[in-house]
This record gives structure tokens, C-alpha cells and sequence, in this order.
């Protein structure tokens, strides 16, 4: 879901001001973001909240947690080299223990049996999710199973010409927007094969 240029305004200002936000009023909120009560409303809902009070209770939370990690969400010019480094490091574990938190297991177990059946893996990323995918390559090679890599448009499109319903197709996009990728994952889906994608937005264009 795309934020208004509003709700951004608001989920900036939740962003830089957590610790205090948990315990302001929606009015106090509105007062000091300088937005109505009714956008605030409207920004929860568009966050995935019923209602500001389950928004505070999720920060809350998210505050406690990064405590417990030493996770400090920004690095300020002034920082020391080991300083930014720590930061570094432990925006990295907290981004692994967000990732654990919101895995659906059997939704991995379904991944991973359409693996081990499938006559061939093709794997399609570009940009920044290139990397990834000849990672991931090199990692199935090594326990034996036949994967191609595709991060290239072009070779991305004609790969599925020879796709079909013994295969998967496993699209790596951050944003799940990746025109390409998204594209080829469509036209592998149409010639019969599963189809698996990992990105960040549960709805974006690639998961459906």
C-alpha cells in the first residue's frame, strides 16, 4: 500500500520521535506532527493497524526489542568509525529477528517440498537482488539440484520458453515492483510452473 504524501509526514515523524509517541494522545499526535486526528486514523489503517492504540502497543514493542538489540536507527555525521560500525552490525541482527518473527513455517515448508520436486530452478533477479540470485544458485548447485540464474531482462523473458509445469520459478525483488522480474514471473506462471518470490511487501505486484 502506497502512503499519501501525509501518511509519510506521520510515519516520518513515528519514525524519529518512537520512544515519545508511545505515550502521546492521538490529539497530542496530531498536535505535534501538525496533521488532523483523522489522518493519523487514516495512517494506521493504511499501516496495517485497526486503530492508533494497536499502533502505540506494536511501538512499543519494536522500542523494547531494539533495546534488547543496541539497535539505534540512524547514523549521524559525527559518529565514530566503530560507532557506525555497531550500528551496522546490529541493524543487520534486528533486521534477522523481524524476518524470523514474520515467517509463516508452513508457507516454508510448501517452498521447500516445491524445491525438492522440481525438474529445474530458475531464479530471476536484477539490481540489487542479482546477487542473490547467483547466491542462491551456487547454494542449491551445491546440494545437487539444477538451478539456472537470471538477471539479465532480456535472458530473464526467453528462460521461459522452456518452463513448465515440473519447474519453479523463484523471483527475488526487495520491493516486489521489479517490472522484469515481476513480468517473467507472470509468463513462467502462465506456462504451468510454481512459482515462489521473496520481497519485503506481502502486497505488491509480484505476490499476486
Amino acid at each position: 500500500h502506497l502512503l499519501t504524501a501525509v501518511e509519510k509526514k506521520i510515519a516520518d515523524y513515528l519514525l524519529h520521535h518512537q520512544q515519545n509517541v508511545v505515550g502521546m494522545s492521538i490529539s497530542e499526535l496530531a498536535e505535534n506532527a501538525q496533521v488532523a486526528k483523522s489522518a493519523i486514523v487514516r495512517c494506521c489503517k493504511s499501516l496495517g493497524f485497526e486503530g492508533y492504540t494497536q499502533l502505540k502497543l506494536a511501538l512499543a514493542a519494536d522500542h523494547s526489542k531494539n533495546k534488547q538489540l543496541n539497535y539505534t536507527p540512524y547514523i549521524y555525521p559525527d559518529d565514530s568509525p566503530a560507532t557506525i560500525m555497531e550500528k551496522v552490525f546490529s541493524s543487520n541482527v534486528k533486521a534477522l529477528h523481524d524476518t524470523a518473527a514474520g515467517l509463516d513455517h508452513s508457507v516454508i515448508q510448501e517452498v521447500l517440498t516445491q524445491l525438492e520436486q522440481a525438474r529445474q530452478i530458475y531464479l530471476y533477479g536484477i539490481g540489487t537482488s542479482a546477487s542473490m540470485v547467483t547466491e542462491l544458485q551456487y547454494r542449491l548447485m551445491q546440494l545437487g539440484y539444477t538451478a539456472f540464474a537470471f538477471t539479465d531482462p532480456g535472458n530473464m523473458m526467453v528462460s521461459t520458453m522452456n518452463i513448465d509445469h515440473r519447474d519453479v520459478a523463484f523471483g527475488i525483488s526487495y520491493s516486489g515492483r521489479t517490472i522484469a522480474t515481476t513480468q517473467t514471473m507472470e509468463l513462467a506462471r502462465a506456462a504451468g510452473a510454481k512459482t515462489i518470490c521473496i520481497t519485503n511487501y506481502p502486497g505488491s505486484p509480484i505476490t499476486k
